[in-house]
């Protein structure tokens, strides 16, 4: 017999309806619920607020709704504000009652002009320390990765006895020139003394002119020189003759440089690109390539919401399962040398001039 549905009746109560009961075991919001205690926000941001006045929205809850607008990725704070009364496992995990009213979208942009930077970097060390004493980190070697950032950090880790190591463009270069069937930069000689570079012909490349973007210098041989000279078709294809450039702490770079041809330097490389580039990649997902909000002070506090997220939910995946007895000896090990990684990453953060993902570090 076809079962037919009949119209539905307003209710005024609903008897054993729970939405503890709604939720799936296995949610990615039970597991974060469980993990992260909110409320510690109530002591970062208590100095923000005055005594009189309009009772706020709990700091916990506007904590959590921006969580879940980078979360979900959620286009805009409006279409979060309207998704949250659709959506029965954002109100559980935001505890509302399905009855409650959901706050208009601006309290989320009046809390982050009155928290500032600062609130959302210490809850993004608070999670950034969880992983730590979880055991997800141990600071024996750091991976990281850029988005249009200078590199200025590359020439100031050899000043620091860190051991950076870091891909040489100029190889890439050199591949292209082979490939060409054109000198690479190696097969002209610097001379220190004159401050000259003498190219396979014997003919000298003298200093031209200084770029402030590339802080390195351009030397060039006269383009009459280069017209007429036998090795031309192997050298260069411009008309205006072959120009060789060298860094302002040349150097320094060649130092390191050489560090990084060693097997485990291009290791550590390979190993970079898929640790650190994935987790770029990865944080695409949660809207990190385009900017949410105008400033550069809200661009980091998106970028710490977004790394930030990105931890909890390597937390909520491997703080689920059963631990071996080696990874809990591990823990262990770990949490003896938490200070020791804190003390790893501030050198390393001093030592970039930058920091990592807009001030930030997305563990994986």
């Amino acid at each position: 017999m076809v079962g037919r549905q009949s119209s539905p009746q307003p209710k005024l109560f609903y008897m054993g309806f729970h939405p503890e009961e709604r939720i799936r075991k296995d949610h990615i919001l039970r597991k974060i619920f469980k993990l992260i205690d909110f409320n510690f926000i109530y002591n970062e941001v208590e100095d923000h607020y005055g005594v009189n006045g309009n009772v706020s929205v709990p700091p916990p809850v506007i904590l959590k709704m921006m969580l879940l607008l980078i979360l979900y990725n959620v286009r805009s704070e409006r279409e979060l504000m309207q998704t949250i009364a659709e959506r029965l496992d954002w109100l559980w995990f935001l505890r509302y009652d399905l009855d409650d009213e959901i706050p208009n979208h601006s309290v989320l942009s009046k809390a982050r002009k009155k928290w500032g930077v600062e609130t959302f970097e210490r809850f993004f060390d608070r999670i950034v320390s969880q992983c730590v004493e979880a055991g997800l980190v141990d600071g024996t070697k750091l991976f990281t990765d850029a988005s249009l950032i200078d590199a200025d950090a590359s020439n100031n880790s050899v000043d620091a006895n860190i051991k950076a190591h870091i891909p040489s463009i100029e190889r890439s270069h050199r591949s292209r020139r082979q490939r060409k069937e054109i000198f690479s930069k190696e097969a002209f000689h610097y001379d220190s003394v004159t401050d000259t570079f003498k190219c396979p012909a014997g003919q000298t490349l003298k200093g031209r002119r200084y770029s402030k973007k590339r802080n390195d210098y351009e030397y060039k041989a006269p383009a009459k020189v280069c017209m007429n000279c036998q090795l031309r078709e192997k050298c260069t294809r411009s008309k205006n003759g072959r120009t060789v450039h060298r860094h302002l702490r040349q150097d320094e770079l060649d130092k390191m440089l050489k560090i990084a041809e060693n097997r485990g330097a291009k290791k550590d490389i390979k190993a970079r690109r898929h640790i650190s580039e994935r987790s770029f990649a990865w944080s695409k997902r949660y809207g990190y390539k385009r900017a949410r909000w105008r400033r550069l002070g809200r661009m980091q506090i998106q970028d710490f919401l977004v790394a930030t997220v990105q931890n909890i939910e390597i937390m909520a995946r491997y703080l689920g399962r059963k631990k071996t007895k080696a990874e809990a000896q591990a823990v262990v090990v770990r949490r003896k040398e938490k200070g020791r990684w804190k003390e790893i990453l501030q050198r390393a953060q001093s030592v970039f001039g930058c920091c990592f993902q807009g001030q930030s570090l997305a563990i994986t």
